[in-house]
């Protein structure tokens, strides 16, 4: 659903391929920027230090509400990220966390998602026919 917003002409009408895998990991970076800028105010409150001068950064409700929405942004970007490298996002973290579950020797697991190796075959046709991987141009934020 993410990656047809992204693509699609009534959504962002912004083709992967035009922004390189640094440019969607970059824009990753911009958003957990915004929600540690936030969360930095929030520990403001926390140890009674002035510092936060607008009205939106004295509430702490709405301060860890806007962290949230940034934190969301991070994983919409880190998506679109990963799609731009051939994998799934939720399939790829399902895979990473169950290893890491395997190797403490923790019985937490995460079932479901698609295939066992992240890639789904018509991302596997799309990366072979892509001579394209690293090129690219600009855009905007928040597909």
């Amino acid at each position: 659903m993410n990656l047809a917003r992204c693509t699609a002409p009534d959504g962002f009408n912004h083709p992967l391929a035009s922004w390189s895998t640094a440019e969607w990991t970059n824009a990753v970076a911009g958003e957990v920027g915004e929600a540690c800028n936030l969360a930095k105010k929030l520990i403001r409150h926390r140890d009674g230090v002035p510092g936060n001068k607008k009205a939106e950064d004295q509430d702490t409700d709405s301060l860890r509400r806007r962290i949230a929405e940034e934190l969301a942004d991070v994983v919409i970007y880190c998506d679109l990220a990963m799609a731009s490298v051939g994998y799934d996002l939720a399939t790829t973290v399902r895979d990473v966390f169950n290893r890491k579950s395997q190797e403490l020797g923790s019985p937490y697991v995460l079932d479901g998602v698609r295939g066992e190796s992240g890639l789904r075959s018509d991302e596997k046709i799309a990366l072979r026919n892509s001579d394209n991987a690293d090129g690219g141009v600009g855009g905007e934020d928040r597909h």
